[in-house]
């Protein structure tokens, strides 16, 4: 039995939607390290402060 291999006759617009969602999730990614990283030097900063 011979398996045959679709092609969606808008791979583009798939490709399209797939491409702009990983760009949007990377983008969230990169936000919530920033946010981390900020929190984070707030916080030794406070500690050095308060020492």
């Amino acid at each position: 039995m011979k398996k045959e291999i679709l092609i969606a006759d808008n791979i583009d617009n798939i490709y399209d939607e797939i491409n702009a969602l990983i760009r949007e999730k990377k983008t969230n990614v990169k936000k919530v390290v920033n946010d981390a990283i900020i929190s984070l030097n707030w916080g030794i900063g406070k500690d050095l402060v308060w020492s």
